[in-house]
Parts: C-alpha cells; sequence; structure tokens
C-alpha cells in the first residue's frame, strides 16, 4: 500500500473511519465529520420538505446539492480511487446516480443515497475502531522489558530482544513478560485479564505461565518457551486482527455482486441513452433522461448496506456484553448452534466469589460459630476466596458477625492458613491441607460440593 494512502492498512476504511486519523493533523472534514454529517442530514430534510410540501424545485436542489457537499467527501473520494484503478464499484455508481439525480429532478434521492453511505462507513469504521481498541488493550497487557538472568547476572532488556531458552526473573507483583516454563520459586499466578480465571492458580517448577499473568507474592524464574510475536497475548491479538476477513456468506456475495453489478448497469444506461434515439421514437434528451433515471433506481444503497450493517450493529451489541466474536461468518453461523460449551465457569458468571453453603461439621458448632471462626483467620489473607468469606461473615443476617484477633497466623501457600483464636488453634484451607494434617472430612460432602462445581 502506498505510503500516502488514506486508507487503513488494517480495516482498509478511510483513516478518519476508524479514528486513526483523528487529532489536529487530520483534514477538517475527518475532524468534524458528525457536524458535517449533522448539516448533511439537515439539508436533506430541508430538501424533502421543500420536495413534498413546496413544491420548489430550485430550493429543493440547493439545499440536495448541499446534502451531497456536506457528505459526500468520503464517497467522492472513493469514486475518485475506482475510477484511477479503472476498477468501477458502488462508490461511482452511487456518485454518478447522485449527480443524474439532479438532472431529472430527483435530487433527494441521490442526496439520501450519499447520506446513507457515509453514515453507514462511520458507523462500520467505529466498529473496526472497537476491535482495534481490544487490539491495543491485549497490547498493553504485555510489559515491555524483562528481567534477564545469565552468567554475568541480572539485566534488564527488551522482551523483542529476549530469545527461546533465556530465563527471565519476575519479581513480586510483575508481570510475566513471556510465555516460559517455571524453573525455580512457586508463587501464585492472577490470569484473569487473559483467561477470565477469577481465582489465582498456585505455578510451581515445571508449570507454563503466560505472557501478561501477575506474579503473587514470590520472586519466580521462568524458562522462556515462546518469543515476543508467539505468546498466547500475540496469538489472541492476531486473532483480533482476522476478525475483518472473516466476513458472513451474505457480505461476500455482496462484495461480488457489486463488483459486476457496476459495470452492468453502467453499460445497459449508456445503451438506452445511445440506443433509444436511434432504433425508437424518443428523443436525444429523453433518453439521456431515462438513462439517468436507470442509474438512479439501480443504485446500489440499501444492497451494500443491509449486509454490514447488521454485522456491524450485531458485533458492537455482543462487544459491549464483553464477547469478542472473530467476524461476521461466525455470528451467521449462529443459527445453526444448538449447543454450546463452555470452559469454565467464570466464563458464564460475574466471575466474583461468593460463598453457597456453610456446614458445621463438629457436634454443637452452629454456622454461626464456624463461619466466625473461618472469616476471622482468612480476614488476614489477600486470598480472593478469603475475600469471600469475609464479605459473607460481615453480610450475614443479624447485623453481620464480629470478628475475633487472630494469633500465630501463619499462610501455608497454596493449602490454607493457620492461626489462634483465644487460645485454640484452627485450620482453615483445601482439602489436600487436612489429607496431610490427617485431619478427617466427610468425602460424601466433599464429592457433593466438587459435583456441583463449588470449591469446598
Amino acid at each position: 500500500m502506498a505510503a500516502n494512502d488514506d486508507r487503513c492498512v488494517g480495516c482498509g476504511k478511510v483513516k478518519y473511519a476508524c479514528g486513526i486519523a483523528d487529532g489536529a493533523s487530520a483534514p477538517l472534514f475527518e475532524r468534524h465529520y458528525w457536524v458535517f454529517l449533522g448539516i448533511s442530514g439537515f439539508m436533506l430534510a430541508t430538501a424533502l420538505v421543500f420536495e413534498h410540501v413546496f413544491h420548489d424545485l430550485i430550493l429543493l436542489h440547493l439545499f440536495a446539492i448541499g446534502s451531497i457537499i456536506f457528505s459526500g467527501h468520503d464517497v467522492f473520494k472513493a469514486s475518485y480511487r475506482e475510477i484511477m484503478s479503472k476498477q468501477l464499484g458502488a462508490s461511482t455508481l452511487m456518485v454518478v446516480a447522485a449527480i443524474g439525480s439532479l438532472f431529472i429532478a430527483h435530487g433527494t434521492e441521490g442526496a439520501m443515497a450519499i447520506f446513507l453511505y457515509s453514515l453507514a462507513e462511520k458507523l462500520e469504521g467505529i466498529s473496526a475502531g472497537k476491535a482495534r481498541d481490544a487490539v491495543s488493550k491485549l497490547l498493553q497487557l504485555s510489559p515491555d522489558t524483562a528481567l534477564v538472568k545469565d552468567d554475568s547476572g541480572i539485566k534488564e532488556r527488551p522482551t523483542g530482544s529476549v530469545k527461546v531458552g533465556d530465563t527471565v526473573v519476575v519479581k513480586p507483583g510483575a508481570k510475566v513478560p513471556l510465555d516460559g516454563i517455571i524453573t525455580k520459586g512457586k508463587s501464585f499466578f492472577d490470569t484473569h485479564a487473559i483467561t477470565g480465571e477469577s481465582i489465582p492458580r498456585l505455578q510451581k517448577p515445571g508449570d507454563r505461565v503466560h505472557a501478561s499473568s501477575i506474579n503473587g507474592d514470590s520472586l519466580v524464574e521462568i524458562q522462556v518457551t515462546a518469543g515476543k510475536s508467539d505468546t498466547l497475548v500475540a496469538r489472541i491479538t492476531e486473532s483480533i486482527n482476522e476478525a475483518q476477513q472473516n466476513k458472513s456468506k451474505t457480505e461476500k456475495f455482496i462484495d461480488r455482486f457489486a463488483r459486476y453489478y457496476t459495470p452492468v448497469i453502467f453499460s445497459v444506461a449508456v445503451a438506452v441513452m445511445v440506443l433509444l434515439p436511434v432504433l425508437g421514437n424518443r428523443s436525444i434528451i429523453d433518453s439521456v433522461y431515462t438513462g439517468f433515471i436507470l442509474l438512479v433506481i439501480s443504485c446500489p444503497c440499501a444492497l451494500t448496506l443491509s449486509s454490514p450493517l447488521s454485522m456491524v450493529a450485531a458485533l458492537t451489541k455482543l462487544s459491549r456484553e464483553g464477547i469478542l466474536v472473530k467476524g461476521g461468518k461466525f455470528i451467521e453461523r449462529l443459527k445453526q448452534v444448538d449447543t454450546f460449551g463452555f470452559d469454565k465457569t467464570a466464563t458464564i458468571t460475574e466471575g466474583k466469589l461468593k460463598v453457597h453453603d456453610n456446614v458445621a461439621i463438629a457436634p454443637g458448632w452452629s454456622k454461626r460459630e464456624n463461619l466466625q471462626v473461618i472469616a476471622s483467620l482468612e480476614e488476614n489473607s489477600d486470598h480472593p476466596i478469603a475475600k469471600a468469606i469475609v464479605e459473607a461473615a460481615r453480610s450475614m443476617e443479624g447485623n453481620g458477625i464480629d470478628l475475633e484477633n487472630v494469633a500465630g497466623f501463619t499462610e501455608i501457600k497454596g493449602k490454607g492458613i493457620t492461626g489462634a483464636i483465644n487460645g485454640k488453634t484452627y485450620i482453615v484451607g483445601s482439602p489436600t491441607l487436612f489429607q496431610e494434617t490427617e485431619i478427617p472430612v466427610p468425602k460424601d460432602t466433599l464429592a457433593r460440593y466438587t459435583f456441583e462445581g463449588k470449591t469446598p
């Protein structure tokens, strides 16, 4: 693509349509697009009033011409490119039809076609811009530098210069710069930005971690397994960029149809203008008039807008709901889907942990006492499950639960916590911790909650 081309390399739209040419460097029309389009719409409405109410052809066409001028900037530029490349398309047909509509005293028809087409280009550009913003946010997830460890020590280097096999050091609270395998240390990693998983996962030597994951509270060393362009985040980004190419069958059909439709309509219109005076009793003026009528009524405005606009509306709505679809063809295929599969709970929930059940197993031990002890210990932990338990205690019916002071609090990484309340030591944690400490836990209760998809 030429360096001075005014079309976006990513989406093919004019740069103002997808937001690249924003700012003071953009031409006047591009900076104030909505103002120009608003003026165009007002002038079009005024032209329609003069056409249907006052029947004033002069003012009708003056306002129609004004509407075309204010909204036709992009369409005229696209038409010029088509003519220069000798590939007539829908833009050229609409421009000729708009001009022709003025000659046959139906200027509002041409003005409306230009206005709607320009509006559709902008709406489609906004959708492309949102996809581009999603790509930008993904790229920002990964850090630009990494702490590389070698025989000479630890040095900070750009992630692009780090090679597969290098060892990188990730400090507590830092983001993982590149995909790799942990070789030293263990820590909890927050992966919600990539996987949507709300619970940090304990990763130990031999486990794989991905770029943009956030390290918890321990320093770890990672052997790099993928360069900057091959990380999981990079592959997701590439997948989003491919969305513009994934057109639906309807969109592809319209693209192919429009490629042949325009030359055929031009040929038929010219044939009408030339042959009618020769073969019939029509004058040259009447023949030209008839040819222009053919061009105006053949303007593919509705055809070219129908499928793209419907896909834009669908993609925009889905993006607002946090659902990313790779392209229009996948939306079109939804009509054939009868079953959905989800990989994890957070995909179809808020991704926020919540206490659902409180079971007191010990004889004479109430649910309130049970939750009070557990929440008192968990108040000292930063784990998401701990926060959910504390929230449940504070919001319990009966003005919540007053938490007790804990002495000797100890966190057992990846397993649980211990601490003393009023001289008694308590253990709170996963089933694995209780197995290691040989404290019996009802297996049927664990099995039931596991089957229900809950974390006991």
